[in-house]
């Protein structure tokens, strides 16, 4: 069976239904087509793992387009790339919504985003020129009363679909107390976000392990959500052990494409020619079947057939 057929017959299901306070889950990154169908297909023969859902980054979609992640393309490219991802999912998925920008704007992404059967956004808490959270620059937030007001408004629009409006603490990167990050999101929650994406860049799992233990302990039971971007070598399980329901893998695929981008091109120029590094790529009859060519071929020849054999 083809990768086309798989995600064609492949029974849809929503984040809502999979991402709960009680989730154990596992998201990667997608930022075109071809890495959404590598992600779904991807699965593991020893644990039998597969991934979830899918994430869709600012940083890898505006890097793939050679843009820094400073919400630089406009909406319709962001929805172009997003739209282009959802007709190769089989999975929900998660978008990044950067800042939200104004309140018009938000409300007009986020019906977008309906129409395109994506199953949730994540806002981040940002002001000001919006700049990748592992940035060494400092990190501006936005006043937590104003930012509510933007969740609140983003739920109000989605109210009755299926998409959820996650926000994004971004205190631990900007230096803020525990307790200042906490109070945030507390408020983000009373303006009805459906969960918490809580943002480290430590290289320890500590801070976010701490937050989860107080939202807990407060009685909150919305999902919450982390990027072990710089404590890699945490295991998913033990963030799950430690109270997280998702951990995003969140652009470990475009970083492994373009390491191995940078790598193939050195060594075409290095060798003059492709000789050396024919066996160490896919072969292009496994990027036919991936992208389901040989599959829509063998289909136009059918078709071709069937009229001969009617004419």
């Amino acid at each position: 069976m083809t990768v086309i057929r798989e995600i064609q017959q492949g029974s849809k299901v929503t984040l809502r239904d999979i991402l709960t306070g009680d989730s154990e889950i596992r998201l990667m990154e997608a930022h075109n087509g071809l890495s959404a169908l590598i992600a779904c297909l991807a699965n593991s023969t020893e644990t039998d793992r597969s991934f979830d859902a899918l994430w869709v980054s600012s940083l890898t979609c505006t890097a793939a387009a050679g843009l820094p992640d400073l919400e630089m393309p406009g909406i319709d490219m962001r929805l172009s790339i997003i739209e282009q991802i959802a007709q190769q999912s089989s999975k929900p998925i998660l978008v990044d919504g950067d800042t939200g920008g104004s309140l018009s704007m938000m409300r007009f992404y986020c019906r977008a985003l309906v129409r395109a059967g994506v199953g949730g956004v994540v806002f981040e808490e940002k002001a000001g020129e919006k700049r990748n959270s592992l940035d060494t620059k400092d990190q501006n937030l936005a006043d937590p009363e104003e930012f509510a007001t933007k969740i609140s408004a983003a739920v109000d629009m989605v109210r009755g679909s299926d998409l959820m409006v996650m926000a994004r603490l971004e205190g631990y990167n900007a230096g803020l107390p525990p307790e200042e990050t906490m109070t945030r999101a507390r408020r983000y929650i009373t303006a009805g976000a459906d969960g918490i994406f809580v943002h480290s860049k430590s290289p320890e799992c500590s801070q976010v392990r701490e937050f989860a233990h107080a939202f807990r302990a407060e009685g909150y039971t919305q999902p919450i959500i982390c990027v072990p971007t710089t404590f890699y070598a945490t295991t998913a399980t033990d963030l799950f052990a430690g109270g997280v329901n998702g951990v995003i893998y969140a652009n470990q695929q475009l970083r492994a494409a373009a390491a191995a981008m940078v790598k193939i091109c050195r060594s075409i120029l290095d060798r003059d020619g492709v000789f050396e590094i024919e066996n160490a790529i896919m072969p292009t009859k496994q990027i036919f079947d991936l992208v389901g060519y040989t599959d829509e071929i063998c289909r136009i020849a059918q078709l071709t057939s069937e009229s001969a054999t009617m004419a």
